[in-house]
């Protein structure tokens, strides 16, 4: 019969009188596989979806029929072959309203079956699948959202632990490492939520399973924990757990899985991992980089984990603390670092070969403390705990200039508490002084990496580095400096008025010219009033030579975050790119002016001081870092002095004559 429907081009898709088609009617009367088979692919053309897509009387598609069919005699088979002809159909609720997959979980089918279901609805794209979007992380060219119903929540939650061996299977075969870490982060339909917090302990340590790296670090999945920097397109960063030197790494791995996971076996262990040469796990690396673990034997401990695509980003890391020899006491220590390291896992490709480099744990950022206090209210105490902190601060990037580097990113994501000392990291990234600066526009830059241009034509500026802010001339004396009445900022009368509302525009000028006519010395041509319907802003970093007072300047920034929260003042407060910009060019001394008051109302007098200088719109006039240690800021014996004066300004009822003595 169906041999001759096909010969005439006819579909056998009519309904009887009970409204079933006889593909319905060949479920419900548990024909054969091959019947069902037959019947699937009989269908002339593009009209077998025609007859895959018919509802019977009870308003179900043929895959919904099979499923709730209450007969183990229904071989799996058949409902396979089905799903495989009618993808379509995993999405599409039955007549009860529910998904294939959840009449698949409640009838018990088997592990093949709630696969298939599960292959047709994950929340991202599986495999090796790599954008080709060069911004993005390693991690995040490898996930790829898809439109889903929740099925993988069904199954990973709702299912219990009955299917562990077949999602053990499944996403060791199929998924890379970023991916099943995407996964266990996937909300469910209340959209709270995630999957790593609702599954088992059983569960939980089975996809602990699939995130061992290296037979020696296990990557970290927790969502309240995340890690305490971003990814880049450089690298993508892993909180994990290292286990210790690569010898007994193997046999840790197979220890663990073994009393966690019993019976289930990834088939990512039967890939070898080589190590490079380059492997190092304390002392110095090859490259002469001082390279930490305080324990050799120790049993676990956490670690960051930055894993490189390629190798010129991993070498710029190592090679910038050997070559100007970065002090660990300062910026961040590695515990070990991996080149060239072959791990299937992490692609499911066994050619792919990345590097990585295993760095300490922060207790918390810099951020972190500014989103957990962006509306507090400062205390004396925490005015008291930000000297401490600014300081510590100071003297890590005092470090990198004294090494004649700029960092170019303090920001606060690129600091963080490491036990009693605040480090900086993100080192890799540095700029020697002298040479351009480079990167994206980013809160922490400084005015005049803001060029202007009329029209076509770019009238850029290159900033000096003068003898003032070279790190060559810095003074290293420790004396305190101390600074008269006259030297304020806000009563110096060199500030030129008119620099508010426009842009400071100059080629390189010479010592000489710089000696004689300081910044006058610029054409008509090159000014540009911010304002202009033609003025157009452009963030170009590569026309400013790397100078000190580049990081002087985003040190300001944090002074001011830490003493008086976020505040509309600051140049860096819109998060938009054009209003970002608008607000670094038209950046003057009456800007400044509201700093210093806000300033000075909360932390006193000298911080609000040292906050005039290092926000000076004219880079040449900054301090160096040296200086800024020397301020009457970082004295000790002002700390009262600062904060009597700073309740003194707060006391309406005080008159203003007031003296108060220590």
């Amino acid at each position: 019969v169906l041999t001759y429907h096909k010969s005439q081009r006819i579909s056998p898709s009519g309904v009887d009188n009970n409204g079933d088609s006889p593909l319905h009617l060949a479920i419900k009367s548990r024909a054969s596989h091959y019947i069902i088979e037959c019947l699937v692919k009989s269908d002339p053309g593009l009209q077998m979806t025609q007859l895959l897509s018919l509802c019977d009387a009870q308003n179900n598609l043929p895959l919904h029929t099979a499923l709730i069919m209450q007969d183990p005699i229904l071989s799996t088979n058949v409902i396979l072959t089905i799903i495989d002809a009618a993808p379509f159909s995993i999405t599409v609720p039955g007549s009860d309203g529910r998904l294939p997959i959840l009449q698949a979980l409640e009838q018990g089918h088997s592990p093949d079956v709630i696969r298939r279901l599960l292959e047709g609805d994950m929340p991202i794209e599986l495999g090796i699948q790599q954008s080709t979007l060069s911004s993005l992380s390693s991690d995040e060219r490898q996930v790829f959202p898809r439109v889903h119903s929740f099925s993988w929540w069904h199954v990973a939650v709702g299912g219990g632990d009955k299917y562990l061996q077949m999602i053990h299977e499944f996403l060791s075969s199929s998924a890379t490492q970023p991916q099943v870490i995407a996964l266990l982060k996937h909300v469910g339909p209340d959209g709270v939520l995630s999957v790593q917090k609702a599954v088992s302990d059983k569960s939980r340590d089975m996809f602990c399973s699939l995130l061992w790296c290296m037979d020696r670090y296990q990557l970290i999945v927790d969502t309240e924990d995340a890690p305490c920097r971003k990814s880049t397109k450089d690298y993508t960063v892993y909180n994990a757990w290292d286990f210790g030197i690569q010898s007994n790494g193997r046999e840790k791995r197979r220890e663990w899985l073994e009393s966690h996971s019993s019976g289930l076996h990834s088939n990512w262990s039967s890939y070898p991992v080589e190590v490079g040469k380059a492997d190092r796990n304390e002392g110095e690396d090859e490259n002469g980089v001082e390279v930490f673990l305080t324990e050799k034997s120790l049993e676990k401990r956490k670690v960051i984990l930055q894993c490189y695509d390629h190798e010129e980003a991993f070498i710029a890391e190592i090679k910038v603390r050997k070559i100007h020899k970065i002090s660990s006491i300062y910026t961040e220590s590695i515990f070990s670092t991996h080149y060239k390291i072959r791990c299937p896992a992490m692609s499911l490709d066994e050619n792919y070969l990345f590097h990585c480099i295993a760095f300490e744990v922060p207790d918390h950022t810099l951020a972190r403390v500014f989103q957990l206090t962006a509306s507090a209210s400062r205390s004396p105490k925490w005015i008291s705990k930000c000297r401490i902190v600014l300081k510590q601060i100071a003297c890590a990037i005092r470090h990198l200039h004294d090494q004649g580097l700029v960092h170019g990113d303090i920001d606060p994501s690129n600091i963080a508490k490491y036990g009693n000392s605040w480090k900086l990291s993100k080192v890799g990234t540095v700029t020697p002084i002298g040479l351009p600066m480079r990167g994206v526009l980013r809160p922490c830059v400084p005015p005049e990496s803001i060029s202007d241009s009329c029209g076509a034509s770019s009238q850029c500026s290159r900033v000096h580095v003068s003898s003032a802010s070279s790190v060559m001339s810095t003074s290293t004396s420790t004396s305190r400096v101390t600074f008269a009445e006259e030297d304020l900022l806000l009563d110096d009368d060199t500030c030129d008025p008119s620099v508010a509302g426009s842009r400071r525009l100059t080629r390189t000028p010479s010592r000489s010219s710089l000696a004689s006519s300081k910044w006058d010395v610029m054409s008509e041509k090159e000014s540009v009033l911010l304002g202009d319907d033609d003025a157009i802003l452009r963030f170009a970093p590569e026309l400013c030579n790397a100078s000190p007072s580049w990081d002087v300047w985003s040190f300001g920034l944090l002074m001011v975050q830490l003493l008086v929260g976020r505040t509309t003042v600051l140049p860096n407060f819109e998060k938009a790119t054009d209003a970002h910009m608008k607000n670094l060019s038209s950046y003057g001394k009456s800007n400044l002016k509201k700093i210093y008051k806000q300033v000075q109302v909360i932390g006193g007098r000298e911080a609000a001081d040292l906050v005039g200088r290092v926000l000076r719109p004219d880079p040449e006039r900054r301090p160096t870092m040296h200086r800024v240690l020397q301020h009457a800021y970082f004295d000790e014996d002002s700390e009262l002095k600062s904060f009597v004066s700073a309740n003194v300004q707060q006391d309406p009822n005080l008159p203003k004559d007031t003296k108060v003595k220590k």
